[in-house]
C-alpha cells in the first residue's frame, strides 16, 4: 500500500464517525427540544389546574363562608351603602338604577327608601321597590363570568393535556 493510498483511506475512516455523530447531535437536539416543550407544558398544565381550582373554589355562594367572593362582595357593598346613608353615595344610586336593585340585601333595609330603588317614579315607597338586593344581582352576575372564565381554563388545561400525552409519545 503507497502513501498516496493511506492517505485517502484515512479520510473516508475518519468522515463516517462525523456524519454519525451529527445524525446523533441533531437527534439528542430535537429530543432535548421534545423533553423541554414536556416540561413547559407540564409547568402550565400546574398553573391552569390551579387557577382554575381557585376560580370555582372562589365563585361558589356560601353565605356563612368568608374568603369566597360572595363574602368579600358583601363587606364591600355593606361598607359603600352606609357611606350611602351616613353622607349620600351617588354611587350606590348609579348601581341601584343599573342592576335594578335596592340595597345590600333588598329595600328593608332602609327606612326611606331612596328614588333609585324605584324605576323612573318621583317617591319611592317599600312596595314599589326592586325586589332583589343589589349583592344577588352582582354576583351572579360576576359568578356567570367568573364560570366562563374557569370554563376556558378548563378547555386549555385539556389541550394542554393533550399536547404533552403526544410530546411524551413522542419521546418513546
Amino acid at each position: 500500500m503507497s502513501m498516496s493510498d493511506k492517505m485517502i483511506f484515512f479520510p473516508t475512516l475518519f468522515t463516517m464517525p462525523t456524519f454519525s455523530r451529527k445524525i446523533h447531535t441533531t437527534w439528542l437536539s430535537v429530543f432535548t427540544g421534545i423533553i423541554l416543550f414536556f416540561a413547559t407544558l407540564v409547568f402550565y398544565i400546574t398553573v391552569h389546574l390551579v387557577v382554575t381550582v381557585v376560580i370555582f373554589v372562589k365563585y361558589r355562594k356560601v353565605p356563612g363562608e368568608t374568603g369566597t367572593l360572595f363574602s368579600e362582595m358583601k363587606q364591600g357593598l355593606s361598607h359603600s351603602f352606609f357611606l350611602y346613608r351616613t353622607i349620600g353615595y351617588d354611587l350606590v344610586d348609579e348601581v341601584q338604577k343599573q342592576y335594578k336593585c335596592c340595597g345590600v340585601i333588598g329595600s328593608n333595609e332602609y327606612q326611606e327608601v331612596p328614588n333609585s330603588c324605584c324605576e323612573g317614579k318621583g317617591s319611592c315607597s317599600h312596595s314599589d321597590a326592586f325586589k332583589k338586593g343589589c349583592l344577588e344581582v352582582m354576583f351572579k352576575e360576576q359568578q356567570t363570568y367568573g364560570y366562563l372564565f374557569g370554563l376556558i381554563h378548563v378547555i386549555l388545561l385539556l389541550c394542554e393535556i393533550t399536547a404533552a400525552v403526544l410530546s411524551f409519545y413522542l419521546i418513546l
